[in-house]
């Protein structure tokens, strides 16, 4: 029984290989009729022949072995960009296999790159210009929080009488360490109506409240504050590595706390890792973005 049931697979085996052999060399994929088989077929549309043009333009892009091996060109780009999520266009969700599909357009790298790069520029510049409008109402919260905490008043806090500055330029160029033009400012409290009536009688452009001093960037942001703040943003959010986010707070209170070099060494190589991480995980969001717009439409 063994040789008559191996008799005709040898013989199928045989006969298949000068079409096996011809598939290989011209591209083409053997009709069900030439290979004497009913299983190619495209495993989006279950069909030999394109249903859109009669063509039989199967092709394996994948590493899919077996039954799901072939697939249709029009039907994988309506399936990779109509029916996936845009992160997955790339993959086969079965045999997670990047796609190749040879008549596919594709995005150069340095343009993936340098559009990577612009992101996280933009990003450093959004996070300087968010601390630089707000620290001056974040130091006088917390410095009020501290006061009560303290045994302070509450009318001595910010959240008391209000404060009003004249020569608005010269408080300004105090806290830039710049000669202050002019006549040196004037700070009142504000305790009975005359002083009101007084006040009053000064020019709008040139009165403000010392809570909104952060309107005019007199508090400034430096680079390590931005650099700093960033990473930290990405390590939280996006990294699920604890060990990562300790080590990265670590060195941050080390340079806070000692400011050594090596301290500063260390800030430098982890913050480096950091945002070698950031531009990786980006360059990858950016590639698959890039090919999804040339090729969806």
């Amino acid at each position: 029984m063994d040789e008559t049931m191996s008799g005709p697979k040898t013989n199928a085996l045989v006969e298949g290989a000068p079409l096996v052999a011809e598939s290989a060399r011209t591209g083409r994929v053997p009709s069900p009729s030439e290979s004497g088989t009913e299983e190619i077929f495209c495993k989006i549309c279950y069909s030999f022949e394109n249903p859109l043009g009669s063509e039989e333009d199967l092709i394996s892009p994948c590493g899919c072995k077996g039954t799901i091996k072939y697939v249709h060109r029009h039907c994988l780009k309506i399936w990779r960009f109509k029916g996936k999520l845009i992160k997955d266009v790339k993959v086969c969700e079965q045999c997670f296999c990047e796609y190749q599909v040879d008549d596919e357009k594709k995005v150069s790298s340095s343009i993936v790159a340098v559009a990577t790069v612009s992101i996280i520029l933009s990003l450093l510049l959004a996070t300087n210009l968010f601390v630089s409008s707000t620290a001056d109402t974040l130091f006088f919260i917390a410095n009020d929080i501290s006061a009560v905490f303290s045994g302070g008043r509450i009318e001595s806090l910010s959240f008391g009488a209000p404060v009003i500055v004249c020569n608005m330029a010269s408080i300004v160029a105090e806290r830039r360490q710049h000669s202050a033009p002019g006549s040196r400012y004037v700070i009142k409290k504000l305790t009975d109506c005359r002083g009101v009536d007084h006040f009053a009688s000064v020019e709008k452009k040139d009165v403000y409240t010392l809570k909104n001093i952060h309107i005019l960037g007199s508090q400034e942001s430096g680079w390590f504050t931005t650099v700093t703040l960033l990473g930290l943003f990405y390590v939280l959010i996006f990294e699920q590595t604890t060990a990562l986010l300790v080590n990265f707070m670590l060195v941050i209170w080390r340079v806070l706390s000692f400011g050594t070099a090596m301290d500063w060494a260390l800030y430098a190589i982890l913050t480096s890792y950091v945002y070698f991480r950031m531009f990786t995980a980006l360059r990858q969001c950016m590639d698959i973005y890039c090919m999804y717009a040339i090729n969806a439409y």
